[in-house]
């Protein structure tokens, strides 16, 4: 049986896709205050890895990822980027 330790926050559906494949998993979901807060690491950790980049192809997926992060925020806050 594989397992995995990821302690971070996962994609939409993710959960119910490994448990479709027979992949046990032990999560749980956060509270507002708890989900604003990953988010808000989850920008910074995003942000410094657009810093440590150096080929366009790797810049603009990162920047991709930031954005993720920022459209769920702004969503949670009912609110748009536009």
């Amino acid at each position: 049986m594989k397992r995995f330790n990821n302690k971070k926050l996962v994609r939409d559906k993710i959960i119910e896709f490994l448990e479709s494949r027979g992949i046990k998993t032990n999560h749980r979901y956060l509270d507002n205050e708890e989900y604003i807060a990953c988010l808000k690491a989850k920008l910074i950790e995003e942000a410094n890895e657009v810093s440590e980049k150096t080929e366009r192809e790797e810049i603009i997926k990162e920047l991709g990822d930031v954005y993720e992060v920022l459209e769920a925020l702004a969503e949670n806050s009912r609110t748009s980027l536009y």
